[in-house]
C-alpha cells in the first residue's frame, strides 16, 4: 500500500512490461 503517488510510480519504475503488470496488481485488483 502507498501512501501517495509519487512513491507509487517510483516503486513501479521498472521495464514496461513490469510497470504494466504493477499497475494491474495495485490499481485493478
Amino acid at each position: 500500500y502507498f501512501y501517495n503517488l509519487t512513491d507509487f510510480l517510483n516503486f513501479i519504475d521498472l521495464t514496461e512490461d513490469g510497470r504494466r503488470s504493477l499497475n494491474r496488481d495495485y490499481w485493478f485488483k
